[in-house]
Parts: C-alpha cells; structure tokens; sequence
C-alpha cells in the first residue's frame, strides 16, 4: 500500500494516515502514550512521529488544561485536508485491487478472517 500511494502522490505515509486515523477515531484529542498504545509502536517513536508532523503543520500539540504537563494531540485543518485524501487515494486503490478478485473469494476469506479475530480476541483479556 506504501508504494501504491506514492504512485498516487498520497499526501502522507500509512504511518502517519494510521496515527491520523487513530486520532480521529479517538475525539480527535489523545495524548501520546495513547497514539503509542492505539498503533502499537514504541512512545519514544509515537513522539518522533508526532513531532514531525506537527512540524509539518498535519497535527496541533494543545495544553491539556487539568494538567499542565500533559498536552493533546489533534489534526490540524491540513491534516485533515491530507487525511481524507490519502482515505480517498487508499479506497480507489482497494477498489482496483478487489474489482479483479471474484467477489465468492472475498466473501469466504473476510468470513474466515472474523473467525479468526475472534479467536484472537480470547488472548487480548
């Protein structure tokens, strides 16, 4: 999928398109340790993360007012502009990918994929 949204031009990584998609999946406010949490990486490469793209005007660090140690981290106007265009780009690019698979095929393997989730989801207590 990276490669296919560089041919496409796609304004952001599926790195930063997963932490934007966690984040407005969240209120739009969360706080680092819960990006780390929420797209399993590191905190350390969360804030790495984070402080790129806030110096990349996609995302907007606010002083978390109950706590002035703490901050949110929300999408900015641009963000979200870079945001629906990449869901935009991935979603022509699933449509192409699916339009030559014969729709029997994808309905048993997402069948046995909700299958196997839950049977993953006995480990995640």
């Amino acid at each position: 999928m990276e490669r296919a949204l560089r041919q496409y031009d796609g304004p952001l990584s599926m790195a930063r398109f997963h932490t934007m998609d966690f984040i407005s999946q969240h209120d739009g406010q969360v706080r680092i340790q819960e990006i780390s949490a929420g797209v399993d990486i590191t905190v350390g490469a969360a804030s790495r993360l984070v402080d790129r793209m806030v110096t990349d005007g996609l995302l907007i660090r606010t002083s978390d007012a109950s706590d002035g140690r703490s901050t949110f981290i929300s999408l900015s106007v641009k963000g979200r502009a870079a945001f629906a265009r990449t869901q935009e780009l991935l979603d022509d690019i699933l449509a192409e990918i699916f339009s030559e698979v014969n729709p029997a095929t994808i309905t048993a393997v997402t069948e046995a994929l909700g299958e196997i989730d839950q049977s993953l989801r006995k480990f995640e207590a």
